[in-house]
C-alpha cells in the first residue's frame, strides 16, 4: 500500500498560511514584497521535505494517524512560516502521524516536534555533552520558539561555506 499525498495531509490550511504562501502582514521594510516571496519559497520547500517524509514512511497511517499527520503539517507550516531559515531541515513522520524537524551541524541542533494537539515540543542541543531532553520546552502553535532558538535554527540553516566566510 502506498503513503498518501502531502495533499492528503495539508488540504486545510492553517490559520495563517494559505497553501504554499504566507499571508500574514510584510514587515514595514521597502523589500517587504521579497521578503514575502523568500518566505514563501522556503516554506514550499519544507513543504516538499514534508511529502517526501511522508512517501518515506514503511506502512500507511491509520485514518487517526493521517488525521494526527495532517493537523502536524498544519501546525508545522504556521510555526515555520515566523522562523527565518535558509536550508530545508531533516523532516520526519514517526509511525503515529508525529512529525519532526530538526537542523544540525557537528554536535549542535535544534529540534522541533509537532502531534497535531496544538501544542509543538521544541529543545536545542549545544555541544557534544548535550542533549535534547535538557532544554525541551512546550508551546502553543499560536506561539513561536523564543529567540534563542530562532537564532540557533538561523545559524544552523546557513550554508556552511557562507557561515565559514563570516
Amino acid at each position: 500500500m502506498s503513503r498518501p499525498p502531502l495533499s492528503a495531509f495539508s488540504s486545510t490550511p492553517a490559520p495563517d498560511l494559505q497553501y504554499g504562501r504566507v499571508t500574514r502582514p510584510s514587515p514595514p521594510a521597502a523589500n517587504g514584497a521579497r521578503y514575502q516571496q523568500a518566505v514563501s519559497a522556503t516554506l514550499t520547500r519544507l513543504e516538499a521535505a514534508i511529502g517526501k517524509a511522508s512517501e518515506r514512511m514503511a506502512s500507511p497511517f491509520s485514518s487517526e494517524e493521517a488525521q494526527a499527520a495532517k493537523s502536524a503539517v498544519s501546525e508545522a507550516i504556521t510555526v515555520m512560516g515566523s522562523i527565518d531559515f535558509d536550508q530545508v531541515p531533516l523532516v520526519e513522520f514517526t509511525d503515529v502521524g508525529t512529525l519532526t524537524i530538526q537542523w544540525e551541524r557537528d554536535d549542535d541542533g535544534v529540534l522541533l516536534s509537532f502531534s497535531g494537539d496544538g501544542i509543538f515540543g521544541f529543545s536545542l542541543k549545544k555541544g557534544p555533552e548535550s542533549s535534547y531532553a535538557g532544554t525541551y520546552q512546550e508551546r502553543n502553535v499560536t506561539e513561536s520558539v523564543d529567540s534563542a532558538t530562532r537564532a540557533e535554527i538561523n545559524r544552523l540553516s546557513k550554508n556552511e561555506d557562507a557561515v565559514e566566510a563570516a
